[in-house]
């Protein structure tokens, strides 16, 4: 087989891979952001060391890319200790845990937590939970609102240790969703325009190659 024909093929197989990607693999997703905010807040007790703060969320997609939490302290103090957050399911299966420093949470400002495309079943219930490792002085506080949603829906449960609290903790959450029908339509045009032209520039090479040698055979 030629060496031109390969790189055709190749062309071909990435092309369509590409489009899969796209539609209906969704490997290739859009980011958007979904927040709990407002600008009347309140802060929740103190979490002494061995504390754990439990927020309950609705999964909006299928795949989350990460989250961010207000944790809020005295910043004139110092901030020392280990923070341990874990994701867990409807049937309390950890899906998610990870450590992070206190003295990298700046003070009342959205702090990002990387979850690196966790998947999720969208629709279904989850809850994140914050737990004080060994912080002992400073102690922290979560920044929540009592503001209802706009969209209507109740607060999903919130709870520092067993206590509940009315609210929901300000968050960010930035989910991975599949494009809608006319972006997956202009990307697979834009993958088979690309795909059809690198095709047609190997075949007019591949013709120049032949026309060439036939010269030099009638020379």
């Amino acid at each position: 087989m030629k060496k031109s024909n390969l790189w055709q093929k190749l062309i071909l197989f990435l092309m369509v891979l590409g489009m899969l990607a796209v539609w209906p693999v969704c490997i290739l997703r859009t980011e958007e952001k979904q927040t709990m905010e407002h600008d009347v807040y309140e802060v929740t007790g103190e979490m002494p060391q061995g504390s754990v703060f439990t927020q309950y969320f609705r999964a909006e997609e299928s795949v989350l890319n990460a989250f961010e939490l207000v944790i809020d302290y005295d910043p004139a103090l110092p901030a020392e200790g280990i923070f341990q957050i874990a994701i867990l399911n409807d049937k309390n299966e950890m899906i998610y845990d990870g450590l992070f420093p206190y003295y990298l949470v700046k003070d009342y400002t959205f702090f990002r937590l990387e979850t690196y495309n966790l998947r999720l079943k969208k629709g279904d219930i989850y809850h994140y939970r914050l737990t004080n490792q060994d912080i002992t002085e400073n102690l922290p506080h979560i920044a929540y609102t009592r503001k209802s949603q706009p969209d209507g829906e109740g607060y999903q449960r919130m709870l520092l240790n067993d206590t509940e609290i009315e609210g929901e903790a300000f968050a960010r959450f930035e989910w991975k969703r599949p494009y809608d029908f006319l972006s997956i339509l202009m990307m697979w045009s834009c993958l088979g325009l690309g795909g059809f032209f690198l095709w047609e520039i190997l075949e007019q090479w591949k013709n120049r190659t032949n026309r060439m040698k036939k010269g030099e055979k009638n020379v």
